[in-house]
C-alpha cells in the first residue's frame, strides 16, 4: 500500500488498497448488484444526484473491505454501514457531511483515470477545497465531518463504495 496524507491528519489517500485479485472480483461484483435507490444527503438539495446500494456482509465485497480496514486499526470496527455509490455522467452531486463517522471511500472502478474525465472527491477542509484523484483502488480516508462531494466521470459512470466507522479517529490508525 501506498499512502499519502494531506490537510494535517484529516484526508489520508491509501493506494493499492486491495489485492488486484480481490479488487479485479469487488469491481466485477459491482455489474450484478440491485435494488439501486435515490439518497438524498441534504434535504435542500433536489432532485437527488446518485444512487446508492447497501451491501449484505455476507458479500464478499463487504468481507473484503472490513478485512482490509481493520487492518488499519488499533481497535475492532464498528460500522456504521457500507454500501456503493453510483453517478452518472452529468450528474452533479452537493457538498454534504456525513456526521461524526470516518468515511472511508474506495474507488471502485478499474479503468484508469485521467485528468480529462474528472471524477474527484471533493473536500472542503482549512478553507480550501482539496481534490482527490479516483485512482482505481484507491481508498480515501477522511473525517465525515468536512463537508465533501464526489464530481462525476465525463463519459462513464464513477462508482464508490462507501463504509462509515463509528468511534475511531485518526489517531487510532496503525499505519502511514
Amino acid at each position: 500500500m501506498d499512502t499519502k496524507e494531506f490537510s494535517e491528519r484529516t484526508i489520508l489517500a491509501v493506494d493499492n488498497f486491495l489485492h488486484p485479485k480481490v479488487f479485479s472480483e469487488i469491481a466485477a461484483e459491482l455489474e450484478y448488484l440491485k435494488d439501486w435507490a435515490p439518497e438524498i444527503d441534504r434535504y435542500d438539495s433536489q432532485p437527488p444526484a446518485g444512487v446508492t446500494c447497501d451491501l449484505q456482509s455476507t458479500s464478499r465485497t463487504y468481507q473484503a473491505l472490513v478485512e482490509e480496514l481493520q487492518k488499519m486499526f488499533k481497535a475492532p470496527l464498528v460500522l456504521d454501514r457500507i454500501y456503493v455509490n453510483r453517478f452518472q455522467t452529468g450528474e452533479q452531486p452537493r457538498f454534504h457531511v456525513d456526521g461524526d463517522v470516518l468515511t472511508c471511500l474506495l474507488y471502485a472502478d478499474p479503468e484508469e483515470w485521467n485528468i480529462d474525465e474528472f471524477g474527484e472527491t471533493q473536500i472542503l477542509a482549512n478553507g480550501e477545497i482539496r481534490g482527490v484523484l479516483p485512482r482505481p483502488n484507491r481508498m480515501l480516508v477522511f473525517d465525515g465531518r468536512l463537508p465533501h462531494r464526489a464530481t462525476s466521470f465525463l463519459s462513464r459512470q464513477r462508482h464508490t463504495i462507501a463504509t462509515k466507522l463509528l468511534n475511531v479517529t485518526f489517531s487510532d490508525i496503525i499505519m502511514g
